[in-house]
């Protein structure tokens, strides 16, 4: 669960700054959340669900066919801890991300490494965020990378 306390404030479901921002090991390779939608430092301004809290119930897979080859796959559901009211509509769902991978140990030293992901916004995105680039659509990416150890 992803949440804060600024003890300045009566909300105790809020955002909190991470130390570093290689956060999608947690969150997803897509790294949407919790910055493109939540607050970053201050520097954006957020829809208000953002200060609601953020919960994200996964399931993460490995499989290794063979000693050089693993492949993963990982979901996450985003919620928000506490749901937005909308024309009077109670939304909390903010989507659903899914990863895949598949690494091949070319050497001891060098990998190549291939993924993908989509994330399919849910009610709460597609109401309270059209206009920041994620909106009612899913989102695509995919990557290919080369990584050398030494």
């Amino acid at each position: 669960m992803y949440s804060g306390d600024n003890l300045a404030t009566p909300t105790i479901s809020e955002g909190f700054d991470h130390l570093t921002t290689t956060i999608h090991k947690f969150y997803g390779y897509m790294d949407f959340l919790p910055f493109a939608i939540l607050p970053v430092a201050g520097l954006r301004r957020a829809p208000a669900i953002t200060t609601y809290g953020l919960i994200d119930p996964y399931i993460r897979l490995t499989h290794q066919p063979d000693a050089k080859t693993e492949l993963y796959v990982a979901g996450h559901y985003f919620l928000s801890e506490r749901p937005i009211v909308l024309i009077g509509r109670s939304l909390n769902s903010l989507g659903m991300e899914i990863d895949a991978t598949a690494t091949y140990k070319i050497s001891p030293l060098v990998s190549a490494q291939c993924g993908a992901s989509v994330l399919l916004p849910g009610e709460a995105m597609r109401e309270t965020n059209p206009s920041r680039g994620l909106g009612r659509d899913a989102a695509y990416w995919g990557y290919v990378m080369l990584t050398a150890n030494f």
